[in-house]
């Protein structure tokens, strides 16, 4: 599954993230300007909670 990351309020795309449900493996991508602000540490932190929801 690959999912997009986007800011609010503007909707603008900063990030991709795949997750593969058969295997433990996340694997992610961030626009430069958007690096050290969080946002890969906040979306891995959702994407295993919804792993394993």
């Amino acid at each position: 599954m690959i999912l997009a990351i986007r800011l609010k309020p503007d909707n603008k795309f900063i990030e991709g993230i795949e997750q593969k449900f058969n295997r433990a493996e996340i694997g992610c991508w961030i626009a430069e300007p958007f690096w050290r602000k969080g946002y890969t540490t906040e979306t891995t932190k959702s994407i295993i909670k919804f792993g394993f929801e």
